[in-house]
């Protein structure tokens, strides 16, 4: 069973517990992509059953890009799908078994991997507070887009957001959302992710599959001015 942790377009966070107890319960090796959660908030291998878990540094972990991770329980046998120099074993014209070589063909991202760890040092240090914080501008950020009064603007986000990540997907209507993004960059300074954010099949079940959708995505360093800005910024496109 491979399962995402948390949607990069609505934010929803999957139970993943009580997926977890299942599989085991049925001796189904769980594997979990935790790029979206990773960082944001606690994962617990051990105690939901997780298998493998996978994870890009440059999102919520704020490492830098082309870097990230895959952590496997030892039972778990998986095959390489890369081959190549391992540098440990030269004289094997064979991929070495034995983990991490065997999935770890060619030279690795040395630099990569040195600034992942210290900005693993850093979010493990500042998590707690970031997500509180993190939380406290989403349910902001909702409300302030759902008063916009034009009835054009339409938001895809739980009701309840305890189980949600601090990403905010919506549309206006009759507008596309390249031209939004555009208008928010060039005449706000507002960044924003546009299209279909590498999940068309998430965008046909809501009905945005062709011109897709705007996705903010709020991080530690988002203020409460960023937001209002925000909010202010959509309620002029909407109108």
């Amino acid at each position: 069973m491979i399962i995402n942790h948390a949607s990069n377009v609505l934010g929803t966070i999957q139970p993943v517990p009580a997926i977890g107890a299942i599989c085991k319960k049925r001796g189904i090796p769980l594997i979990v992509d935790a790029s979206q959660s990773a960082g944001c908030i606690p994962i617990y291998m051990e105690a939901w059953g997780v298998s493998g878990l996978a994870f890009t540094g440059h999102k919520s972990l704020l490492g830098p890009t082309g870097t990230g991770g895959l952590i496997l329980n030892p039972d778990l046998d998986l095959a390489p799908s890369r081959f190549g120099g391992s540098g440990v074993d030269s004289i094997n014209p064979f991929q070495p078994d034995e983990y991490p070589f065997r999935l770890e063909a060619g030279t690795i991202n040395f630099l990569g991997i040195l600034g992942l760890g210290e900005s693993l040092a850093f979010v493990a240090k500042h998590m707690a507070a970031f997500g509180e914080r993190e939380r406290h501008l989403t349910r902001r950020l909702v409300q302030g887009l759902n008063a916009i009064p034009s009835g054009k603007l339409r938001l895809f986000a739980c009701e309840r957001l305890e189980n949600h990540l601090p990403v905010v997907t919506c549309v206006v209507d009759g507008i596309a959302s390249t031209d939004v993004g555009a208008i928010l960059d060039g005449d706000f300074e507002i960044a924003v992710r546009t299209g279909l954010h590498c999940a068309p099949l998430v965008h046909q079940d809501l009905g945005t599959g062709g011109a897709g959708a705007v996705r903010f995505s709020l991080g530690p360093f988002t203020t409460t001015a960023d937001i209002d800005a925000a909010i202010d910024a959509m309620a002029l496109i909407a109108r």
